[in-house]
Order: structure tokens, then sequence, then C-alpha cells
């Protein structure tokens, strides 16, 4: 299997539409989800940072910057956020892929505080 580029991506402006357990906690795509038949070539599958994700406004974002955060909290559920990647997008709002609520968490960067850890 050859494995992609994933800073190149050819569809960097295509809208893709995924549910949060289909994300790994360095951001990429298991499409599907974790399942026997996919989990060994996981490493292999894109980025997330290589696609728009759809708001819920009904426009798109493109995300800018994927961190972790061990001390903050989902805004819906508040569940600890631990080893799920925070995106930073770039209209100027955060989204999560929220494990226990189903759904991308959207909340905009003046609305709470956050404090990054890069790896």
């Amino acid at each position: 299997m050859e494995k992609k580029d994933k800073d190149k991506h050819e569809h960097k402006e295509e809208i893709i539409y995924i549910s949060p357990n289909e994300i790994l906690f360095d951001g990429t795509i298991l499409y599907g989800g974790i399942t026997k038949e996919n989990i060994e070539g996981c490493l292999d599958g894109d980025s997330i940072v290589n696609y728009r994700l759809p708001t819920p406004g009904g426009h798109s974002a493109g995300v800018l910057l994927l961190f972790y955060n061990k001390q903050s909290f989902c805004p819906n559920c508040k569940t600890s956020i631990k080893n799920r990647p925070i995106l930073l997008m770039d209209n100027k709002e955060f989204t999560y892929p929220c494990l226990f609520c189903g759904v991308w968490v959207w909340w905009s960067i003046g609305e709470r505080k956050i404090e990054a850890r890069f790896q």
C-alpha cells in the first residue's frame, strides 16, 4: 500500500463528512470507525488537516492547527478531553470530535479558554 503525502493532499478544498469515532488521536481518518478489518492500515489513512469540515451554520471550515489539551472538557457533556484532537479552524472556531456526544462540538475562539500542548 502506498503511503500518501499528508502535507500535499490534492483535495484540500474538499468537504468531508465523518463522524467523531472516525478520527484517531493524531487526526488520521479511519473511515467506518475502528474495526478488526481496518485497524492494521489505520496509520496510512488521510489526515483531517487535508480537508474541510461542515460547520453547524451550513458552511465549511478548513483546519489550521490540530492540538491536544488534557485539562480541558467537552463544552457539551463536560467529559474530559484526553487523547482526542482539538482543531483550530479557519472560521475562527474550534471543533472537537466528542465520542460521548457523538457529534462534532464547535465553539468560538473567545468563548472559552484553551491551553494547547503541541507535539
